[in-house]
């Protein structure tokens, strides 16, 4: 029974997979599909190690959480000045991307929240509008008999 080994991320493997997050920007678009991208996209580079989109995507967002907790420890541990030079700047980036992509959607959310206020309104008007319609009509017929 063969049993699958736990990937480790090392710190060139972080840095490598920041690296193709940054070129795939799993943050617009089909997010799932696009992980799964990352993946295929970084066994290639590491032949070795199996690696699925989920794994990519925990990975990433791990490290965003030490970055945005400033835990400099855990997220720079046995690396070298300039690979923890390196992944700090590519997680700002990365980080960046996420944020763009939050405020795209929030702001897509508003406007759609917005448009159907707008269409909410407009139906309502129309009601208005016809039951008003319908009032004068009523009116005019109710003369026209009384005239005659």
């Amino acid at each position: 029974m063969s049993r699958k080994t736990r990937f480790r991320f090392f710190m060139k493997d972080d840095i490598d997979l920041l690296k193709e997050v940054l070129s795939v920007n799993p943050f617009s678009g089909d997010s799932v599909n696009k992980w799964a991208e990352i993946a295929e996209n970084f066994m290639m580079v590491h032949q070795e190690k199996a690696l699925d989109g989920r794994r990519c995507q925990e990975r990433t967002s791990l490290l965003l959480a030490f970055s945005k907790e400033k835990n400099r420890d855990k997220l720079l541990r046995h690396g070298t000045d300039e690979e923890n030079v390196e992944k700090e700047q590519l997680l700002q980036e990365v980080l960046a991307l996420s944020e763009q992509a939050k405020f795209k959607t929030e702001k897509g959310k508003d406007e759609s929240q917005k448009t159907q206020l707008i269409r909410k309104r407009a139906i309502k008007n129309m009601k208005t509008d016809t039951s008003d319609e319908n009032d004068d009509s009523q009116c005019s017929v109710k003369r026209r008999k009384s005239n005659t």
